[in-house]
């Protein structure tokens, strides 16, 4: 397509469109090839470039956010095990825990991946294979997931805890608060149906619901 322009006060505005699709790798090259030619452009004829659009914006966005992700899950895990090493007084039990939580985030990302691209059994999927993934999706598992895995190891250490505290039998604690503190764990894999009913057609909901169905259901193996 030849680009299309339109001179408004001194300003010009180029149409283009790439021969790749917006979520192609070669789409995201040649932002960055079309952008580093900002300062030789202005040098040789005294025009400044920008480039714009919703491709370019989306491009911009999940960089940003794939830049912040390991910030984001080094602050959420590490305020994570300094509260819990406070509360129970332990450093076993937050790295348990913190181990958890990112073995089943990896695990459910891994497998949307999978999934998604068609790489799995088929029949995993209720449709076509996604074309791309919301690129806050890792941001938005990270941050439910990892309040989850907190609040499975408090259920499960603070009833083993208490117990402890009266009886003074480590070994009986142990029984008793897995048995009792398991019960609410499971009571809560009442989410992994909820969120498997939202995994139907919708592009940008899809996705979402089966990762978070897949993290879900595996949090409490990990906490037990």
């Amino acid at each position: 397509m030849p680009p299309q322009l339109n001179d408004v006060e001194g300003t010009a505005i180029i149409a283009v469109v790439p021969e790749t699709g917006p979520s192609a790798y070669a789409t995201e090259d040649l932002l960055h090839e079309v952008r580093g030619m900002s300062d030789d452009i202005d040098e040789e004829v005294g025009a400044w470039i920008a480039v714009a659009g919703a491709t370019a914006t989306a491009i911009d966005v999940s960089e940003s956010l794939a830049d912040s992700l390991p910030v984001f899950v080094t602050v959420v895990v590490g305020l994570a095990l300094i509260l819990m090493a406070v509360v129970f007084r332990s450093i076993v039990v937050p790295l348990k825990a913190a181990l958890g939580f990112v073995l089943s985030a990896g695990a459910a990302l891994g497998l949307t991946v999978a999934v998604s691209s068609g790489v799995t059994a088929p029949g995993c999927w209720p449709s076509s294979p996604a074309p791309t993934l919301p690129a806050f999706m890792p941001t938005l598992l990270v941050g439910i997931l990892s309040g989850l895995a907190m609040d499975y190891e408090v259920f499960l250490v603070s009833r083993m805890r208490q117990d402890y505290v009266h009886h003074g039998d480590a070994q009986g604690a142990v029984a008793t608060g897995f048995c009792q503190g398991a019960r609410v764990v499971t009571a809560a894999a009442i989410m992994v149906i909820v969120l498997a009913s939202f995994v139907g057609d919708n592009a940008m909901v899809k996705p979402i619901a089966f990762v978070l169905t897949a993290g879900f259901s595996s949090m409490p193996s990990w906490s037990a």
